[in-house]
């Protein structure tokens, strides 16, 4: 993530502007979204490139195919998510609760998963050495 890029908060839209905007296809690149709760939200296909999530409620959220390269997932709760061939390359996942995730597919080149908890239903992209990652479960 750019330390350069300019910390743009949707403090003032609601959950439903946002999914909105995302619906649109609109992207929210960079934006500030920590703490956010978008729990069983249908996100599919959004870009969120570089996102800052932190602490943000995912969980049971479909971002299948979600652009989330660079996003900054740190303590995020994305329990029981579909991420299923989502970009998460170069993203920081650190401390996330990644437990009953479906990652088939997805892309995790660079991501930062240390500490990040999975469970026995955590779905793991085919070749992925999940287990010298660093995450925990």
């Amino acid at each position: 993530m750019n330390p350069l890029v300019a910390r743009l908060s949707f403090a003032s839209f609601s959950v439903d502007d946002i999914q909105k905007t995302l619906h649109e296809g609109k992207s929210l690149k960079n934006r500030d979204l920590e703490g956010i709760n978008l729990s069983q939200k249908a996100l599919e296909c959004a870009d969120l490139n570089g996102a800052i999530l932190i602490g943000a409620n995912l969980s049971q959220t479909n971002l299948s195919s979600a652009n989330l390269q660079g996003a900054d997932l740190r303590r995020a709760n994305l329990r029981s998510g579909n991420l299923k061939r989502a970009n998460l390359q170069n993203s920081y996942l650190y401390r996330a609760v990644l437990c009953g995730c479906d990652l088939s597919e997805a892309q995790l080149d660079g991501a930062k998963v240390q500490l990040a908890l999975y469970d026995s239903q955590t779905i793991w992209p085919e070749g992925y050495d999940y287990r010298n990652s660093g995450a925990v479960g």
